[in-house]
């Protein structure tokens, strides 16, 4: 009799712990997935960013070239002139 208690003790602990490891496991996936959603977000944002900092940054080298003046490319960009000065000053 003690035995076959035993046994189904140890049996319930077996189940009771796989259903634990595979809550664990199931909580880490979904932890997982949300943080590379997030991740993913962030470096779209960013990246999103660069690309019009860079876009801004060669339209001002183009109008550079073509002679306009930094207040007619405020006028033009809606960028203060001391941003504009700024830019063209690390060009």
């Amino acid at each position: 009799m003690e035995k076959q208690e035993y046994e189904k003790s140890v049996l319930e602990y077996e189940d009771v712990k796989d259903a634990m490891e595979y809550h664990h496991r199931m909580g880490f996936a979904e932890g997982m997935e949300k943080g590379m959603e997030k991740g993913m977000e962030k470096g779209m944002k960013e990246g999103r960013e660069e690309g019009k900092k860079q876009a801004r940054q060669e339209m001002i080298a183009n109008m550079l070239e073509m002679g306009i003046s930094i207040v007619d490319m405020a006028r033009i960009t809606g960028i203060p002139e001391e941003e504009l000065r700024q830019l063209c000053s690390e060009r």
